[in-house]
């Protein structure tokens, strides 16, 4: 059985702006530890990250491309 994670993020959130674009701890951005936390479980086979933002892109991982 395949496993898949889907990654939806909200470019514009109401409280905190920008919150999953902001550099955390080390400067990286919360979405791409989100990513790489999802590729390197093993038990998730494939990882797709979904905003409705084209703003968003450059913030994606390449290794989902």
């Amino acid at each position: 059985m395949k496993t898949v994670a889907m990654i939806p993020v909200k470019a514009h959130s109401q409280r905190i702006p920008g919150k999953n674009m902001k550099p955390f701890y080390d400067g990286t951005p919360l979405l791409t530890l989100i990513q790489k936390v999802c590729m390197q479980t093993e038990t998730v086979d494939e990882t797709y990250v979904y905003c409705s933002d084209e703003s968003i892109r450059k913030y994606i991982l390449e290794a989902i491309w």
